[in-house]
């Protein structure tokens, strides 16, 4: 007798397993091979009355759906019987329209992926967020040497205030964005409310391009009525401002910078001051940004998993000053909505009365593996009511109607109208 026969041999494949390297049967690469999922009864009897399939056929990737409509006819098999009963089912699937238990095959969907065998659906909603006008405070310093300095009290929470701000000066002041420093977030510096409500840009803009103009115009005044300059005696409506530089629009060979005028008049810089009050609209409109969200959902049938993806938003929040954070923020705001659409829930203590999932260790947000590819559009059109930029905030219409958009497109997939957040395996099984 062979002495291997019984002895305690370690696995021969233990080592490929537990380092990766074993091929299991899912991961034979077979040429040009289909994939397919099946639709099943959620009733335990009855008769199908009418089936619709051609969404499903039309969707991208799907090469079939076959049912008993179309399934090619398979005889009934004999029963394997014996002592101890019937060993096998002689129904054959896909060969009727009655129902005979919970569970029974009803159709089978093939596709060139498995992805594309998965429950699709595609949802849209309508998005709205109320654009608030609040006071705001800054001021702007021009200074010799062609630069500028702009100060206010405002927050900066990471969404691109000191970048705006800057642009935001920079057309006002002729200068380029190299040429200003903006600082804000100090209770020292000019007075400003917290960023919230998406009120940043459409109440601290304002006020820093006020502050950017008057600082402007002081030198303007000061260059105007200056005899030894070549612009002294005309009028503000015929003198340029670019790179720096006042110039005559009918002769824009004679300049004067920053810097000389400051310099011949003595002045280390000169400051001007912006301030906007509560921002009030005219009684027939109401300002708000606006958007609508699309997405596209993929739901696994056995474990109700809910996957977006791809992901699409439009929005008009009025004139666009920044179209690479705008976009960021949007797209930011998607996937916030991802997570309350589908992972972010805070759960009371029935007994203690507190929050369970006080801290992110137990606290479920989107992850890479949760966001598909996002985009995110403008319409970038200027809103005469809302204040001299003509721009409303962009930090929270991104979020807006995402869940929506998902649930709609669970409907659209499953049939099943969840009403409460977030939607989850359990919800949908």
């Amino acid at each position: 007798m062979s002495p291997t026969i019984g002895a305690p041999l370690d696995r021969v494949d233990g080592r490929l397993k537990v380092t990766g390297a074993a091929t299991y049967t899912g991961e034979f690469r077979v040429k040009d091979v289909a994939h397919a999922t099946l639709v099943q009864s959620t009733i335990a009897r009855g008769r199908i009355a009418r089936l619709d399939t051609s969404a499903a056929e039309q969707a991208p990737g799907v090469l079939g759906v076959i049912t008993h409509q179309n399934a090619p006819q398979i005889p009934r098999l004999k029963p394997a019987t014996s002592p101890g009963g019937t060993a096998i089912q002689t129904a054959m699937p896909l060969q009727g329209e009655v129902i005979h238990y919970a569970g029974q095959h009803i159709a089978l969907l093939v596709a060139e992926k498995l992805e594309q065998a998965a429950l699709v659906g595609w949802g849209m909603a309508t998005a709205s967020y109320p654009s608030f006008g609040v006071p705001a405070e800054a001021t702007a310093s021009i200074r010799a040497g062609a630069r500028a300095i702009v100060r206010s009290g405002a927050a900066e929470l990471g969404t691109g205030q000191y970048t705006v701000m800057t642009q935001i000066a920079s057309d006002a002041l002729g200068l380029e964005p190299e040429q200003i420093t903006v600082e804000l977030g100090d209770t020292e510096q000019p007075f400003s409310l917290g960023a919230s409500g998406s009120s940043s840009v459409r109440s601290v803009g304002p006020a820093v391009r006020l502050a950017a103009e008057a600082a402007r115009d002081k030198v303007l005044h000061l260059v105007l009525h200056d005899q030894a300059s070549p612009l002294a005696g005309y009028g503000v409506e015929a003198v340029g401002m670019e790179q720096g530089e006042f110039f005559l629009k009918h002769a824009p060979t004679e300049r004067e910078s920053y810097t000389a005028i400051l310099n011949r008049h003595g002045l280390e810089e000169v400051t001007g001051t912006g301030k906007v009050d509560w921002v009030s609209t005219p009684n027939d409109h109401r300002v708000h940004a606006f958007g609508a969200q699309f997405v596209e959902v993929r739901v696994d049938r056995d474990l109700g998993l809910v996957r977006v993806h791809r992901a699409l938003g439009v929005f008009d929040v009025g004139r666009v000053i920044n179209a690479k954070t705008a976009r960021s923020q949007a797209i930011g705001g998607i996937v916030f909505g991802i997570g309350m659409a589908l992972l972010e829930r805070t759960s009371i203590h029935p007994a203690f009365g507190k929050v369970i999932s006080p801290n992110l260790a137990g606290y479920l947000l989107p992850v890479h593996a949760d966001v598909p590819p996002v985009e995110a559009f403008f319409a970038d059109v200027d809103d005469p009511y809302v204040n001299s930029l003509g721009a409303k905030g962009a930090g929270e219409i991104g979020v807006t109607g995402v869940a929506a958009a998902i649930a709609n497109a669970v409907y659209h997939a499953t049939g099943r109208q969840i009403r409460s957040l977030p939607i989850t395996p359990e919800a949908l099984l």
